[in-house]
């Protein structure tokens, strides 16, 4: 029987929680490590722990509401949650993902947002915006020409909170590879090449970058920007779910608030 050595597991751990990131694609989850141990959390709530052992992938601290849920065989534990084992890290990503988003819906409902932000700009008046944003967007890279709204459809350009304005960017005279929706340093780009959509902050745009408590699930370079965004929330026009949207980018932009442009 073959074994790892201690580099192969370091290696397993940082494969397995680059990957949960990228799959679990949210603000409010926070994945880290200690030792061999993979924790997932939501709003400082434990969802659950991977032990990352030489053969398996143990998932342990489950509720019984997902035990019901799971096709795998799941075995009780002495503090009421329940653990199981996977053999591959494809099955153990797949597992974690559903997982984190069953627990994450009722918990997702209880988070109340006070910011003016979130006042001033209700999911309605964002999702009517957003839509016709991205309309205007895949017309665009058809024409090639940058056109339409400079303002938000439906927001005021200088709304009353927080002194933040609301921006459009389709590009200069020609479209852009990754036009945007913004409010201070926060963006939503969209890739009209793929219908990939972005939560984002430029990377030398924002001081504070590093300082924020949420932590971007990747850097990246996208569409025509030279420099790195830091990506916190992904979804495509196909899939896009406008509640998350919405969710994600008021989280981003709060986490902002709270630390200021200066």
């Amino acid at each position: 029987m073959e074994y790892l050595d201690d580099d192969e597991i370091s290696k397993k751990i940082d494969d397995l929680i680059n990957s949960i990131k990228i799959s679990l694609n949210s603000v409010h989850f926070v994945v880290k490590s200690e030792g061999n141990i993979v924790l997932i959390n939501f709003q400082n709530k434990l969802i659950c722990g991977i032990k990352v052992e030489r053969l398996t992938y143990k998932i342990f601290n489950v509720s019984s509401n997902w035990k019901e849920k799971t096709t795998y065989l799941s075995i009780l534990e002495d503090n009421g949650t329940y653990s199981y084992y996977l053999d591959t890290i494809d099955e153990c990503i797949g597992e974690v993902k559903r997982l984190a988003d069953f627990e994450a819906k009722d918990l997702l409902l209880n988070i109340k947002h006070t910011s003016e932000l979130s006042n001033t700009i209700t999911i309605d008046v964002f999702k009517n915006a957003f839509v016709r944003f991205i309309e205007q967007a895949d017309k665009n890279a058809i024409s090639k020409k940058a056109e339409g709204s400079k303002i938000p459809y439906g927001f005021s350009e200088i709304p009353n909170c927080d002194g933040a304005g609301f921006g459009l960017k389709y590009g200069s005279g020609t479209a852009s590879a990754a036009p945007y929706i913004n409010w201070w340093v926060v963006s939503i780009y969209y890739l009209p090449s793929n219908g990939r959509i972005i939560v984002g902050i430029q990377k030398d745009l924002y001081i504070h970058l590093e300082d924020m408590q949420i932590k971007p699930i990747k850097f990246e370079n996208i569409g025509n920007k030279t420099v790195d965004i830091a990506a916190y929330y992904y979804t495509s026009k196909e899939d896009v779910n406008y509640s998350d949207l919405y969710e994600n980018f008021v989280t981003v932009c709060e986490e902002v608030m709270r630390l200021g442009l200066d």
